[in-house]
C-alpha cells in the first residue's frame, strides 16, 4: 500500500509525527531529505524502490529480524524506515546496522498513524500549517480543563516544544516553573527592551519570551512567559507558534480567573455586608451556616477589619490594591476571610489572630498603600460581627492622632474613653451630645474653633494657625463657647464632656455610609425609635452595646 502527495522534507515530517518520533543518526544531513509519501511494509517481500517513499515497518524485535529488513534494501540509494516499535538493540548497534539509511523510532505508533502524518506533513503549505496551528491550539487549550490550568499549560508547552518553560511576574520572580533556568541573566535581557515578544539568549540559552497583560489594569502587564532551550536554533517556528499561543491561552486563564475571583468576592461581600447590617438578635441561624460555608468559625479567633488609605493616598488605585493584595496573601495563608469594598475603604472578616494579621502586612510591605487598620473584638457569635466592625471602624478614627509610627490599632489596644464609646453604643452617646452641644450653631465659627483646638491637643498656637486666626481671636471664641455651655475648659470633668461629644458628633457623621442616622430627641431614649425595617417587636428592648460606627469619614 502506498499513498503519495506533493513532496515536502524529513523535518517536516518529524513536526507532524511530534515529539515522540526518534531519528538516529545525523539530523542535520536527514532533515533535509525530500519526502513524496509512504509506504507499508508488510515484512515480506522488498518494499517499494522509490526512494522519496517513507518506509513503514510492523513491529519488529530482536537483532536477526532488524538485520532481515536492513538486508531487503539496496545499499543506494538510502532510503527512510519508520519503525513502529522500540527495538530491543542498542541505538549505536541499530545505526551501524542501518547504514546509510535514515531510521525514525515511534514506538506505540499504528502504521496507519504513521501514513496519516506524512500525508499531512504532504500536503500543501497552506493546509499543512493551518491544520497544525489548529490542532496545536486544541492541544494546548485541553489544559485549560485542568484542576490547576496554568501548571498544565506549561507543562504541555513543555512538551511540545521540548523545552524549559518558566511563566514569572513583572519583577522576575518565579510562579512556575518546568526547570532551573539564569532568571536573573534572562531578566536583565527582557527588561532592557519594551518590546512584547522578544527572543532571549544567556549562558547558552536560547529562547523566547511574550509579555503577558494584566487582566486587572488596562495597559499594564502582569508578567512573562519564557520558553528556553539549550539549542542555538531553538525556537523553529512550530515552537514559536506554540508560545505565543499558549501566552494568549494564559492571559484567558488570567481573565477567567480575575472574573470568577469577582464574583466569589461579590457573594462573599453580601454575606459580610448582611452580617454587618444585623440587629441584635442572639441567633441568625442560616446566616451563621453561609459564614460556615466559607470556612468562618466562631470556636476560633474571628475578627472584623477596617482599612482604610491614609489621606495622602486616598485614591482608587490605593483602594483597588488593598481589595487585590490583602485576600491573596490572606489565601496564600490558608486563613478563611470575607472582603467588602465600600468607596473610601476595605471591610474584612478574618479568621486569625491580630498579631497574625499585623505580620501578614509587614510581610506584604510596598505592594500594599500606607493606610490605617482597625480590628474590633473578638467574635463569639453572629450577633458580635457588627460590634467588632464598629470597634475597627472606631480605632481607624482614633489613628488620626496616633503615636509616631503607629498605624494599626485593635480593639484590645483601646483607651478607657475609646472602649466607653466602643461598648455604650454611639446612639446613646450622639444624643446625649447633640444635647450638650445645641447651644452652638454647628455650622458656625465656635464650634468649629472648638473642634480645631481638641484635635491639637488644646493647642492654642497650633489651632489658631490651622483656623487662619489670632491666638487671641481663638481664645475669645473659646471663651464664648465656655459661656455658652456653663463649662470651664480648665475642668478636667469638663474637658472629657466636650471630649466626648465632639467624638461622638464626629463619629455620627460618619454614619451615613451604612445606615441613615435617626436622630433622638433628648427625652426619648434612642432604642425607643424604631429605625425602618427594623422589627417591631425589638424596638422596646435596650440597645445592649450595639456598637460605636455605622461609617467611616470619606
Amino acid at each position: 500500500m502506498t499513498a503519495r502527495s506533493s513532496t515536502c522534507t524529513l523535518a517536516a515530517v518529524l513536526a507532524e509525527l511530534g515529539t515522540e518520533a526518534e531519528l538516529l543518526g545525523d539530523e542535520a544531513h536527514f532533515s533535509t531529505r525530500a519526502v513524496a509519501g509512504s509506504t507499508i511494509w508488510p515484512g515480506t517481500g522488498r518494499p517499494r524502490p522509490e526512494p522519496d517513499l517513507v518506509i513503514v515497518c510492523p513491529p519488529v524485535q530482536g537483532t536477526d529480524a532488524l538485520a532481515a529488513l536492513f538486508d531487503t534494501l539496496p545499499l543506494s540509494p538510502s532510503r527512510i524506515v519508520a519503525l513502529t516499535t522500540s527495538p530491543a538493540v542498542p541505538s549505536a548497534k541499530l545505526r551501524k546496522m542501518a547504514g546509510e539509511h535514515a531510521v525514525i523510532i515511534l514506538p506505540g505508533f499504528e502504521q496507519s498513524d504513521v501514513v496519516l502524518a506524512i500525508a499531512r506533513a504532504t500536503d500543501s503549505p497552506d493546509e499543512t500549517v493551518a491544520r497544525r496551528l489548529s490542532a496545536l491550539q486544541r492541544s494546548l487549550t485541553l489544559a485549560l480543563s485542568e484542576t490547576e490550568p496554568i501548571p498544565a499549560l506549561l507543562t504541555k508547552l513543555k512538551s511540545l516544544c521540548n523545552a524549559t518553560v518558566a511563566l514569572v511576574d513583572k519583577r522576575g520572580r518565579t510562579i512556575h516553573a518546568s526547570g532551573p533556568l539564569p532568571m536573573s541573566l534572562l531578566m536583565a535581557e527582557i527588561t532592557s527592551t519594551e518590546a512584547p515578544s522578544q527572543s532571549v539568549q544567556a549562558e547558552g540559552w536560547y529562547g523566547l519570551a511574550d509579555r503577558i497583560s494584566d487582566p486587572t489594569q488596562a495597559g499594564e502587564h502582569f508578567g512573562w512567559l519564557i520558553a528556553t532551550a539549550r539549542r542555538s536554533e531553538f525556537p523553529d517556528g512550530y515552537s514559536s507558534a506554540a508560545i505565543h499561543v499558549a501566552t494568549t491561552l494564559v492571559e484567558a486563564s488570567l481573565r477567567m480567573t480575575q472574573v470568577t475571583a469577582r464574583q466569589e468576592r461579590a457573594v462573599r461581600s453580601a454575606v459580610l455586608e448582611e452580617a454587618i447590617a444585623l440587629d441584635r438578635r442572639p441567633r441568625a441561624p442560616e446566616l451563621a451556616g453561609r459564614l460556615a460555608g466559607f470556612g468562618l468559625s466562631f470556636s476560633d479567633e474571628l475578627r472584623a477589619v477596617v482599612c482604610q488609605p491614609a489621606e495622602s493616598d486616598r485614591t482608587d488605585r490605593a483602594n483597588a490594591a488593598i481589595g487585590e493584595r490583602i485576600p491573596l496573601a490572606l489565601g496564600r495563608e490558608g486563613i478563611p476571610h470575607l472582603i467588602s469594598g465600600r468607596d473610601r475603604y476595605a471591610i474584612l472578616l478574618v479568621q486569625c489572630t491580630p498579631a497574625t494579621f499585623r505580620r501578614l502586612l509587614v510581610a506584604e510591605g510596598d505592594s500594599l498603600p500606607e493606610m490605617n487598620v482597625g480590628i474590633g473584638r473578638s467574635i463569639r457569635q453572629i450577633s458580635d460581627v457588627a460590634d467588632s466592625f464598629h470597634d475597627a471602624q472606631l480605632a481607624v478614627r482614633s489613628l488620626r492622632r496616633p503615636p509616631p509610627g503607629t498605624n494599626a490599632m485593635c480593639y484590645d489596644d483601646f483607651s478607657f474613653a475609646t472602649r466607653l464609646f466602643s461598648d455604650v453604643g454611639l446612639d446613646s452617646m450622639l444624643a446625649w451630645a447633640d444635647a450638650f452641644l445645641e447651644p452652638i450653631d454647628r455650622d458656625g465659627p465656635l464650634f468649629e474653633s472648638l473642634q480645631v483646638y481638641f484635635e491639637q491637643h488644646q493647642n492654642i498656637n497650633a489651632a489658631a494657625e490651622l483656623l487662619h486666626v489670632h491666638h487671641n481671636s481663638l481664645r475669645y471664641r473659646l471663651a464664648k463657647t465656655e459661656e455658652l455651655l456653663k463649662v470651664s475648659l480648665r475642668d478636667p470633668a469638663a474637658v472629657a464632656s466636650v471630649y466626648l461629644a465632639l467624638a461622638a458628633v464626629d463619629l455620627g457623621s460618619m454614619q451615613s455610609t451604612t445606615r441613615p442616622r435617626h436622630v433622638a430627641q433628648p427625652t426619648r431614649l434612642p432604642a425607643d425609635i424604631e429605625a425602618p425595617g427594623t422589627p417591631a417587636e425589638l424596638s422596646g428592648r435596650p440597645s445592649d452595646r450595639s456598637g460605636v460606627v455605622l461609617g467611616l469619614e470619606s
